[in-house]
């Protein structure tokens, strides 16, 4: 029996066997023979086992029947196949997605989503550098998979940038674009290239050098002080300063340009020249026919067509410049770059699943921390936040060095992980006390996210995990804020006898629990002796201090004294202590974020939010002097 090659599948490729199992047309005949496909899916890895099979045990047929070569072949079939060079920056990479998640943790804002796209883009771009070092050294050999990865890497990084600028700094469709495009398009694909101004540089003759994109002894000092006097927007104070000083330059342009159309047609300098000048007044043709790619002529309409164009009108540039370059030879970074300019999310990730597996996962879950794929939800059949991240992990699981990545992947994903890691798990053979650790850590991750949070710590507690027990007690603790829900009572009562790993956070949180159903039962007073204690005993952490405060002002004007003199007193400490404290609006901050944890939250909110909670201090306040009050009177 022969064991074929293997074949690995590109993008929407069909497999293909050779030799081929029969004749095209000449299936029924194939099946006559006693002849079927029989396979077989590795349950790890992306591949696939094919080979021909009878339909009957040979025993059972009345007659011996005829060995062909195809009957002897063995097929291994690959698809989603990451090479092993590629597989070496997926442990950065999601050491970075595990850096950003504690920014995540306390508010999913857009402040912290760009502090963490910044972290994943600095990454790609070290990664990019290091490819296109390989390149340079092995620029005397043919190595096609270091260029094809560099070149991903760089699509990558531009495609990563884009999103930043179109869905963090452009947010206004009435924002102008020139100078983030302009920017975005120098670092991306700077024309010329390091190399061949290099190249231009070392010539005995760079001014005739044959890559020299003008030469020099054509120039014309009139021009040149055209170029030289371009106004560019960063230098003027205000965009109507910049627009009144770009009209007047633009005219001067096509007046020299008018002028210059009775020149000598046959002198080559002239019309060189003249092209030029054509170029400075903005003429759609000539720019067309002098940029080398759509991007550059897009550039260049935005220099010297349509300097203070909008993000709402930029796409109606980017399609007749793309259209002008042939849609049908242009690349799926291409489509990808358009279709993300134009809007269209869908299409986008569409595309960007054709550039880098990687990528996609990571782009798409940025996009769905932002909010931008709840639309996208209805128009596919599967959740997309959670397919591309598991459909990645999925090739890196059968790694021996990085399936730990593949189930830190699986358990970001609280609808689907949680099916992908039963499976997974059950095979993986613990070797080690450290791998059994790994494994329990990210299960009780998984469980976390579902929002599981009793058996969470319970899985944290057998790898004495105290700093994410503590983090699942803040999440708790905001979940109270946010909604005033204390469902969380029966998490408390599922982990009470983890007296080892019993938290600070934890035992706030039993007993808060504790002062809510004291106070349900009308047991106001031992309810007000544990609020104060959980003040005076530093047992709530600070940024809780106003809850327990406002919890305490429905006490203090009930008709029954509660609080002694002493209580008093340290109510009113502890509001003096908020009122005085420099980090009094970051406390404030913490109850506001708590309250919209998965949203930005509007400055005009913000404002309203503490001033209402200033208010609510000074009625405590006023509560504290009344019963200070009352309680003297009655102590003596």
């Amino acid at each position: 029996m022969e064991v074929k090659t293997e074949v690995e599948m590109k993008d929407h490729a069909v497999i293909n066997l050779n030799p081929g199992l029969f004749a095209v047309g000449r299936s029924a005949e194939w099946s006559e023979r006693n002849r079927t496909l029989l396979t077989d899916i590795h349950p790890f890895k992306s591949e696939l086992v094919a080979c021909v099979g009878g339909k009957k045990a040979k025993e059972e047929l009345s007659h011996p029947e005829t060995v062909f070569e195809q009957d002897l072949n063995v097929y291994f079939i690959k698809w989603n196949n990451i090479p092993d060079n590629q597989l070496a920056k997926s442990q950065e990479l999601m050491e970075v997605q595990e850096d950003g998640e504690e920014a995540l943790v306390e508010r999913v804002g857009m402040e912290h989503l760009l502090k963490l796209s910044t972290y994943y883009r600095d990454s790609i771009m070290r990664h990019l550098s290091i490819l296109q070092g390989e390149v340079l050294d092995d620029c005397d050999t043919e190595n096609g998979q270091a260029n094809e990865e560099a070149q991903a890497f760089q699509y990558i990084h531009a495609l990563w940038q884009l999103c930043e600028i179109f869905y963090f700094y452009l947010t206004s469709p009435q924002d102008q674009v020139q100078d983030h495009y302009i920017d975005w398009l120098n670092k991306n694909f700077p024309s010329p290239s390091t190399m061949e101004g290099q190249s231009i540089i070392s010539d005995s003759d760079p001014v005739n050098h044959e890559d020299s994109p003008l030469d020099a002894s054509e120039s014309a000092e009139e021009i040149k002080n055209l170029v030289v006097g371009m106004p560019l927007r960063h230098e003027e104070t205000s965009i109507s300063a910049y627009n009144t000083k770009w009209r007047d330059w633009h005219n001067r342009c096509r007046m020299i340009y008018r002028a210059m159309e009775g020149g000598e047609e046959n002198d080559e300098a002239w019309s060189h020249l003249h092209k030029l000048v054509s170029l400075l007044q903005g003429d759609e043709e000539s720019i067309m026919e002098s940029s080398q790619s759509w991007q550059e002529a897009v550039c260049a309409m935005l220099l010297y067509s349509q300097p203070t164009i909008t993000v709402a009108n930029f796409p109606d540039l980017v399609e007749t410049c793309f259209g002008s370059f042939g849609v049908e030879e242009s690349s799926a970074f291409d489509h990808a770059t358009v279709s993300l300019i134009n809007g269209n999310l869908g299409k986008f990730i569409i595309l960007c699943n054709q550039i880098d597996w990687w990528f996609v996962a990571h782009i798409t879950n940025l996009l769905y921390h932002m909010g931008l794929l709840e639309e996208l939800d209805s128009m596919f059949p599967v959740d997309m936040h959670e397919y591309f991240i598991t459909s990645y992990a999925e090739t890196l699981v059968s790694h021996s060095s990085l399936w730990r990545v593949a189930l830190d992947y699986f358990a970001n994903c609280p609808k689907s992980g949680h099916e992908f890691l039963e499976q997974y798990v059950l095979h993986i053979p613990l070797t080690s006390d450290r791998k059994t650790k790994k494994l329990i850590n990210i299960m009780a991750k998984q469980k976390s996210n579902r929002d599981q949070y009793g058996a969470a710590i319970i899985n944290y507690s057998k790898i004495n995990d105290t700093r994410n027990i503590s983090q699942i007690a803040n999440n708790l603790i905001s979940a109270y804020i946010s909604t005033g829900d204390l469902s969380y009572v029966k998490v408390i009562d599922s982990v009470i006898g983890l007296n080892s790993l019993y938290t600070s956070s934890m035992k706030f949180l039993s007993q808060y629990r504790d002062f809510h159903e004291l106070y349900k039962s009308q047991r106001f007073v031992e309810a007000g002796k544990l609020l104060v204690s959980l003040l005076t005993t530093h047992t709530a952490p600070r940024k809780f201090w106003i809850t327990i405060l406002i919890d305490a002002i429905p006490l203090l004007e009930g008709d029954e004294l509660v609080f002694d003199t002493f209580e008093t007193y340290e109510l009113m400490r502890c509001a003096e202590e908020i009122a005085t404290s420099p980090r009094k609006r970051d406390y404030f901050m913490c109850l506001i974020n708590a309250g919209q944890p998965s949203k930005t939250v509007p400055n005009d909110v913000i404002e309203s939010s503490i001033a209402e909670m200033e208010q609510q201090m000074q009625v405590l306040n006023m509560a504290c002097v009344r019963n200070l009050a009352r309680a003297t009177i009655v102590q003596y």
